[in-house]
C-alpha cells in the first residue's frame, strides 16, 4: 500500500550536526529489512570520510535508542511505515 506520508524526519542537534530517522521497507531497489534507520549526519566532516554514523535500527515495537539526550522509541510499524516517538531531555 503507498502513501503520502514522510518516510523520515530529522532533528538538528548542533551547527552541521543533524538526527536522522528514516522509515525502510523492503521493496523496489531495497532488499534490507523492513525497519527504523536512527543516525547522526555531520556535515562538518568530509564526504569521503563518511560524514554519517548509524546510531540503531529500530525492528520491534518498544525498541529503543538514544542520542545526544533524545530517546526515539518505535510504537509501531505496518507495511506502509513506521511511528516513532521521539523525547528530548531537558537536563
Amino acid at each position: 500500500m503507498k502513501n503520502d506520508f514522510p518516510k523520515g524526519v530529522t532533528f538538528p542537534l548542533s551547527a552541521g550536526r543533524m538526527l536522522v530517522i528514516e522509515s525502510r521497507r523492503t521493496g523496489g531497489f531495497d532488499s534490507a529489512e523492513s525497519t527504523a534507520l536512527v543516525y547522526v549526519v555531520d556535515t562538518n566532516i568530509p564526504h569521503g570520510q563518511a560524514p554519517f554514523r548509524l546510531i540503531g535500527e529500530l525492528t520491534r515495537i518498544g525498541q529503543q535508542v538514544s542520542v545526544s539526550g533524545i530517546d526515539i522509541t518505535l510504537l509501531n510499524a505496518d507495511d506502509t511505515g513506521d511511528i516513532v516517538s521521539i523525547s528530548v531531555g531537558l537536563g
